[in-house]
C-alpha cells in the first residue's frame, strides 16, 4: 500500500510522475494532530515515527499517559502494526491532498483536464483543434460531364504510422472533362513577314534527305531567296525535322555574321538555387467573390464572355459553336512555300579546254585554251543575253513555271522556266542528250566567257517541304496561358491548379512545382500575322504564377474544389423529455470538427443538432437565453467526447418530450492528421456519375490539434487582455493566441520607409504548416481586419525558423556510461529547447543550455566549445564558415531577431536598387530533424 518512493518522486515507481523530486522533511514529533503531520511531511516513514514518538508523549488532562506501559517498538506487534496501517492510509491522504492542490492552480496543474475546468471559470474554452484544407481534383470520363455535389468524400492513403483522413468538399463543382487536363499551347505557326527574316522552319516528317550545303528555295508573297542548309535536327519524338539555314548571298552571310549572339551561360551555385527554391509560390484571392471585374475587361469581342452570350441568346449554337470557331483561320498573311532544290549544272562547265590546232609548219602546237560559248554571241546581238540554259543532264520533272535559281559568284538569282526541251547538243568537245530551259531572264550577258559559265551553279526541280509548326519559345509563366486549342473555358472563379517542371531555378533540372490560382477570366485569341492562324483559349489569371515551368511538361487542372477535413455523421441523440432541465446528450463520435473561421474562438463548430425537425441554435452560455429561446451549449471534455446541453426551463428551454426527437448532423475529425502530403488523397467514398478519379495536386495545411496543457497556461491569463478587440500593439498577438490552430503569436510596428504598419508573426500549433491559401490563415486575415481599425494595414506572416548549432565536450559522472548518458542527454537537449519550451524572438542563452545539460542524470559537468544560431536565409558562404564560429569561446548570448524590414540589393530594370523585404519574427530550436547541428564528444581527464 505504501509508495515506493515516499511521495518524493525519485524513483521509477510511476505514482509521482509529473511532481518533481522533493527533499524528506524532518518527523514533527511534537505536532497537535497526526492529519497536519502527515500533510506536512507527506512520508510514511516520517508519520510512522511521529506516531511512535506520541506512544509516550502524548498526555490526557488528567495528566495520565495511558500508553506509558506499551514499550514494545517491534514491527510484528499488534499496537505497531496498526500504526504503521495509519501511517499508510496518512500518507496516501497526504499525497492526493498535495496532487489536487497541485491542480487548483494553473501554474502547478499537471493535468489538461484541470486546465480546461480552471479556464472555464474564466469563459474560456480551450481551443479546439481545427480542420485542414485540402485542394481536390477530380478526373472526368472522355467526353463527359459531372456535378460533384457538396460534401463528396475523398480519403488519403495513410503513411507508415498514419491513420486515414476523410476530406469533403465545401461547395459544388461543376465538373468537364476538357478541363481535366488542359495543356498550355506548345507550336504554332511560324512568324515571317519576308524570306529573309527566315532562319529555322520546322517541316514534318524525319526522312527529308537534306544535309549540310543543300539548298533552299524560300517564297513568301512573290518574295523569293535561295538558302543554304547550315544544320538538320531530326525530332523522333514529334515527327518533324529542324532545318537550319542561311542567306546563300554573300552579302547577307557578313551581315549575319557582324551581329553574333554571344551565349554564354552563367556559372551558378548553390546560393542561387536556394534563393529560386525558397521563392513562395503566388498567392490567389481568398475567394471568387474577391475578383474585381469591370465591363472593360469582360465584354469585348475577343472576350470569354462572348461565347457565353451567345449561346444563351441562341442556346442551338451552343452545340457547334466552339468547334466552328476554333477551325477558323484568322490569318491575313500568306503561308510561305519552301522547297528543296536539286543542284545541277550548265551543259560545258565540266569540259576539258579546247585543244591547239595541229602545227602548219615547223614548231609544235600551241596551249588549249577555252571555246566560245555556244549561242552567246548571237543572244547578245539579239537581245540583253542568253536565256536558253542547256543543262548537264536530262532533268525529266522540270515544268514550265517552275523557279530556277542559278548562282555565280555567291550571289543568287531567281528566274522562271518559260520552256523546257529534251535534246541533243554537241559543244565543246563533247555531245550528250541534255534539258534545255529557257528563262524568263537572261543567265549569260555581253562580256561573259566560258569561265563565267563554269562559275555557275542551278538548282532546279523544287521539292516543296510541308511545314510544321514552330514551338513556343517561351516557358509558361505570367499571369496568362494560352491553351493548346478552343475549349469552352471553366467558370471565372474557378481553382485551378498548375503544375510542371520549374526553369527558374539555375543550372538544375527536373524540379516539379505547384501552384494554387483563380481564373479571373478568358479570351480567344489569334495573331493575324501568323500563316493558319486559328483562335485559341487564354486563361487570365488574378495572380501571375510565381515560377515558370517548362511549357511541355505543364498540365492544368481545372476541376478542383476546396475541401476539408472531417467525415460528416448523422445520427439520433436520443428522445427529449421536458421534465428534465439540463438534459445532456453526447455525441456518438469524436473528435467533433471545427472549420476556420473569422470569429475570436478562430473555429466554428460543423455540430447542427435539430429537435422534431427544428433547428436549434449554439450558444455560447444558457446564461441570457430566455425560457423559449431554442438554444444548447456544448461541453467537451478532456477525452474529446462533445455532449449537448440543453435549458433549465428559465435558462434556455428545455427538450420537448418525444421519441427519438433529439438529431445532430455534424462532421468528425480534425488535427494535424489532415495536413497530407500532394497526392495522398486518391481514394473516392462518393463518386458522382461520370467522376474517374481524384487526388490533391497540392499538400493539405492548416490542421492542428487540440490545445495542449502547456499551451493553456500561456493562453488562458492572455485571453482576458485582449477581450476580441484590437487597440493596442500587444492585442494582436493576443489575439491571435487565443485562436484555435495558432500557438504562437508577436505582434509589431514595421515600417519600410513608406508607410507605417503592423506586422504579425504566427507559430501554428506543433509548429504546423500554414499556407496562405489555408482557410487558417485566411480566416485569421479577416478576423484582423473584422475586429481592428480597417483603415490599419495589417501583415501576417508565419515564423521564420532558426536552428541552434552546439559543439560540447562533456564529462561523465562516475559510475555512467557514456553510451547512456549520451542519448538522455539529447534528448533533454532537445526536449529543453524544443517548439514547445521556446517562444518567439528568445534568445539563445549559454546559461540555459548549461542547465539543461546539468539537469541530465550523469552529466558531471559540460564544456560548451561553439554555440551558433541558423536562420531560414541562411547561404552557403555561412555554411562555410560555421565551422570557424563553432569554436571556443562560445558566446554567451546569440540574438534571435523579431520581425524586422532589411533592404537588400536587387536589380530592377536594368539598375540596382535597395528594396525593402519584411521577415518575420524567428524562432530558434533544436531539432531532430538536423542531428548534426547537436555534436557531443565525451571528455576524459
Amino acid at each position: 500500500m505504501s509508495c515506493a518512493c515516499g511521495g518524493q518522486g525519485n524513483l521509477p515507481c510511476g505514482c509521482c510522475e509529473g511532481i518533481g523530486a522533493r527533499p524528506p522533511q524532518p518527523a514533527l514529533r511534537n505536532a497537535p494532530g497526526l492529519p497536519e503531520i502527515s500533510y506536512r511531511l507527506g512520508t510514511h516513514g516520517s508519520v510512522l515515527d511521529a506516531m511512535l514518538a506520541r506512544l509516550t508523549s502524548h498526555e490526557l488532562p488528567d495528566g495520565r499517559r495511558p500508553l506509558q506501559a506499551l514499550r514494545t517498538r517491534r514491527s510484528d506487534d499488534a499496537s505497531i502494526a496498526l500504526l504503521d496501517a495509519w501511517a499508510v492510509v496518512e500518507d496516501v491522504l497526504a499525497f492526493y491532498a498535495e496532487r489536487i492542490a497541485n491542480e487548483g492552480y494553473l501554474r502547478t496543474a499537471l493535468e489538461r483536464r484541470s486546465a480546461l475546468e480552471l479556464g472555464r471559470l474564466l469563459g474560456y474554452r480551450l481551443r479546439p483543434g481545427v480542420s485542414a484544407t485540402a485542394y481536390l481534383a477530380y478526373t472526368v470520363d472522355d467526353g463527359a460531364t459531372a456535378t460533384v455535389p457538396k460534401g463528396s468524400r475523398a480519403m488519403s492513403v495513410p503513411g507508415p504510422g498514419d491513420l486515414p483522413a476523410s476530406f469533403e468538399t465545401s461547395e459544388d463543382l461543376d465538373a468537364d472533362a476538357a478541363w481535366n487536363d488542359m495543356t498550355p499551347r506548345l507550336t504554332r505557326p511560324q512568324k515571317v513577314r519576308s524570306a529573309a527574316e527566315l532562319q529555322a522552319i520546322y517541316v514534318n516528317g524525319v526522312t527529308t534527305l537534306l544535309k549540310r550545303g543543300d539548298r533552299l528555295l524560300v517564297e513568301i508573297a512573290g518574295d523569293g531567296q535561295e538558302r543554304v542548309v547550315t544544320a538538320v535536327t531530326v525530332d523522333d519524338e514529334l515527327q518533324r525535322t529542324l532545318v537550319e539555314s542561311e542567306p546563300a548571298s554573300r552579302a547577307e552571310r557578313a551581315k549575319r555574321r557582324r551581329v553574333r549572339r554571344a551565349d554564354g551561360a552563367e556559372e551558378t551555385g548553390l546560393g542561387d538555387l536556394l534563393d529560386a527554391l525558397r521563392k513562395p509560390a503566388s498567392v490567389p484571392p481568398p475567394a471568387a467573390a474577391a475578383l474585381v471585374r469591370t465591363p472593360a475587361g469582360v465584354f469585348g469581342v475577343r472576350s470569354g464572355a462572348t461565347p457565353q452570350i451567345l449561346t444563351a441568346l441562341e442556346p442551338a449554337l451552343g452545340e457547334h459553336l466552339y468547334e466552328a470557331y476554333g477551325s477558323t483561320s484568322a490569318s491575313a498573311v500568306d503561308q510561305p512555300v519552301v522547297s528543296a532544290l536539286r543542284p545541277a549544272a550548265p551543259f560545258g562547265a565540266n569540259a576539258p579546254l579546247q585543244p591547239p590546232p595541229p602545227p602548219t609548219g615547223i614548231g609544235s602546237a600551241g596551249d588549249p585554251s577555252e571555246w566560245d560559248v555556244v549561242g552567246l554571241a548571237a543572244a547578245v546581238k539579239e537581245g540583253d543575253g542568253l536565256t536558253d540554259l542547256p543543262l548537264d543532264a536530262v532533268y525529266d520533272k522540270v515544268a514550265e513555271g517552275d523557279p530556277l535559281v542559278w548562282e555565280r559568284d555567291g550571289e543568287p538569282h531567281l528566274a522562271r522556266v518559260v520552256a523546257v526541251q529534251t535534246t541533243g547538243i554537241a559543244a565543246y568537245g563533247m555531245s550528250g542528250r541534255v534539258t534545255v530551259v529557257t528563262l524568263d531572264s537572261p543567265w549569260l550577258g555581253k562580256g561573259d566567257d566560258m569561265r563565267t559559265l563554269r562559275a555557275t551553279s542551278v538548282y532546279l526541280e523544287p521539292a516543296r517541304l510541308v511545314l510544321a509548326e514552330e514551338p513556343f519559345p517561351d516557358d509558361v509563366g505570367g499571369a496568362s496561358i494560352e491553351l493548346a486549342n478552343l475549349i469552352e473555358p471553366p467558370p471565372v472563379g474557378r481553382w485551378l491548379v498548375v503544375s510542371g517542371e520549374r526553369t527558374d531555378i539555375p543550372g538544375a533540372s527536373g524540379v516539379n512545382g505547384s501552384e494554387l490560382v483563380m481564373l479571373a477570366g478568358t479570351s480567344q485569341q489569334a495573331d493575324p500575322e501568323r500563316p493558319n492562324e486559328t483562335p485559341h483559349t487564354v486563361l487570365e489569371l488574378a495572380t501571375a504564377l510565381a515560377y515558370t515551368y517548362k511549357r511541355e511538361t505543364v498540365h492544368i487542372r481545372g476541376n478542383v474544389v476546396k475541401s476539408t477535413h472531417g467525415e460528416t455523421k448523422t445520427e439520433v441523440l436520443g428522445s427529449g423529455d421536458a421534465r428534465v432541465p439540463l438534459q445532456t446528450f453526447p455525441l456518438m463520435s469524436a473528435p467533433l470538427t471545427y472549420l476556420p473561421a473569422a470569429n475570436a474562438l478562430g473555429a466554428a463548430s460543423t455540430l447542427a443538432v435539430r429537435v422534431d425537425g427544428v433547428l436549434w441554435q449554439e450558444a455560447d452560455s444558457l446564461f441570457g437565453l430566455g425560457p423559449a429561446s431554442r438554444g444548447y451549449t456544448t461541453r467537451t471534455g478532456d477525452d474529446d467526447k462533445t455532449s449537448v446541453v440543453f435549458g433549465t426551463g428559465v435558462y434556455g428551454a428545455r427538450v420537448p418530450t418525444g421519441t427519438e426527437n433529439v438529431g445532430a448532423t455534424y462532421r468528425a475529425g480534425t488535427g494535424r492528421g489532415g495536413n497530407v502530403k500532394a497526392g495522398q488523397i486518391s481514394q473516392l467514398l462518393t463518386r458522382p456519375t461520370g467522376v474517374k478519379d481524384v487526388v490533391n495536386p497540392l499538400p493539405g495545411s492548416g490542421g492542428a490539434d487540440r490545445e495542449s496543457l502547456d499551451s493553456a497556461k500561456r493562453s488562458i491569463p492572455i485571453s482576458v487582455e485582449a477581450l476580441d478587440r484590437l487597440v493596442g500593439i500587444d492585442d494582436f498577438a493576443a489575439f491571435a493566441l487565443a485562436r484555435a490552430g495558432i500557438d504562437k503569436a508577436a505582434a509589431a510596428w514595421l515600417t519600410d520607409g513608406r508607410r507605417r504598419f503592423v506586422h504579425l508573426t504566427i507559430a501554428g500549433s506543433d509548429d504546423i504548416p500554414i499556407a496562405p491559401t489555408s482557410d487558417l490563415y485566411l480566416a485569421l486575415v479577416e478576423a484582423l481586419a473584422a475586429c481592428g481599425d480597417p483603415h490599419l494595414e495589417v501583415q501576417v506572416q508565419v515564423r521564420e525558423l532558426a536552428l541552434i548549432a552546439l559543439s560540447a565536450g562533456v564529462h561523465v559522472s562516475p559510475g555512467y556510461e557514456w553510451a547512456e548518458v549520451e542519448p538522455r542527454l539529447r534528448a533533454g537537449l532537445l526536449d529543453a529547447f524544443s517548439f514547445e519550451r521556446r517562444d518567439l524572438a528568445e534568445d539563445i542563452v549559454l546559461s540555459r543550455i548549461l542547465a539543461g545539460a546539468q539537469a541530465v542524470a550523469g552529466v558531471d559537468y559540460i564544456d560548451v566549445e561553439g554555440l551558433a544560431g541558423i536562420p531560414e536565409t541562411v547561404t552557403p558562404g555561412m555554411l562555410r564558415n560555421l565551422a570557424s564560429v563553432l569554436k571556443p569561446p562560445p558566446r554567451q548570448r546569440i540574438r534571435v531577431h523579431g520581425a524586422r524590414v532589411e533592404f537588400v540589393r536587387r536589380r530592377r530594370s536594368g539598375r540596382t536598387r535597395r528594396v525593402p523585404v519584411v521577415r518575420p519574427a524567428q524562432l530558434a530550436l533544436l531539432t531532430a530533424a538536423a542531428p548534426d547541428t547537436l555534436l557531443l564528444r565525451e571528455v576524459r581527464p
